[in-house]
């Protein structure tokens, strides 16, 4: 079972839920994902890559299918067919992780306790 990544934005919130579906390293040392992230109570899919200097989306919408067939032949494209055979035989278990960020009921405020010495009270709007 995936864990649901939560990532602080402000220090005082939390970020959307977002699983990761799947992964890999390019021989030329680029780093692509495909994540599935909450919006509102819609599932949003992202491919992405990232570079030592940068990071750009390939990927944002809500179709599976379409997000699934781009991360299998992008893929199959830069790492061959073993690659995108294996993913592709993971197709009902990664759309199922994503289904799961609309199951699981998520808390959007982050936990803090207070500080020893300094100011640790929110501030009043």
């Amino acid at each position: 079972m995936k864990k649901l990544t939560r990532t602080a934005t402000n220090g005082r919130t939390v970020g959307m839920p977002t699983v990761n579906l799947a992964s890999f390293l390019s021989p030329t040392g680029i780093f692509y994902t495909y994540d599935a992230r909450l919006l509102g109570q819609r599932i949003i899919y992202s491919i992405s890559f990232e570079t030592e200097y940068d990071v750009a989306s390939i990927y944002d919408g809500e179709d599976f299918e379409r997000s699934f067939d781009l991360f299998t032949e992008l893929g199959l494209a830069i790492l061959g067919l073993d690659y995108a055979e294996m993913i592709a035989k993971r197709h009902d278990d990664l759309m199922a992780d994503a289904s799961q960020l609309l199951e699981q009921p998520v808390d959007y405020t982050l936990k803090i306790q207070p500080l020893f010495l300094g100011d640790s009270q929110l501030p009043v709007c």
